[in-house]
């Protein structure tokens, strides 16, 4: 006899997938308006002593080797505005919050009770995600996700987050 997949477990991988999609759309969009900012706004690696070496950052992750504080905070407000603009981001978030790392934070929150379900299943109990070592943790979600797609293909189980995907974004 098949092992048979809880129907949450189904739900938390539908959501799952849905907060890694608007967290890599997010994360695309977002990297492209920084990285632009930094094409106008110059900004230059002289922070950190061991690799300060004065050359122009043009890639946001490097921001923080940059002393100029007052040019970060430009280039954070001048993003805010365009992705409010692009619709990437809702008006009425924090000005300093970066919706691509909120939706970040909502995948793992999505990964977390997906982990947790998963838990439940196995008879491990309940926060499991928490006893999920960190090194393993995306090896073992991505298995979740494929035994749980697998399960949906072979018992005809409707599996659309597309539809709840309109719903998100």
């Amino acid at each position: 006899m098949k092992p048979r997949v809880h129907p949450a477990l189904i739900d938390r991988v539908r959501l799952y997938l849905i907060a890694q999609t608007v967290a890599e759309v997010k994360r695309e969009q977002m990297n492209k308006i920084y990285n632009d900012l930094l094409q106008e706004i110059p900004l230059f690696n002289d922070n950190h002593p061991r690799v300060a070496d004065g050359k122009r950052i043009l890639c946001h992750e490097k921001m923080y080797l940059s002393k100029d504080e007052a040019a970060c905070i430009e280039i954070w407000k001048k993003a805010h505005v365009l992705a409010v603009a692009q619709n990437i981001k809702s008006p009425d978030m924090p000005e300093m919050f970066c919706p691509a790392l909120v939706a970040e934070r909502l995948k793992c929150e999505a990964e977390n009770l997906m982990l947790d379900e998963m838990g439940i299943m196995l008879n491990e109990g309940e926060n499991y995600h928490e006893r999920v070592r960190y090194s393993k943790r995306e090896k073992f979600s991505e298995l979740v996700v494929k035994m749980v797609l697998s399960y949906v293909t072979e018992n005809n189980i409707p599996f659309h987050p597309e539809t709840a995907f309109a719903e998100v974004i």
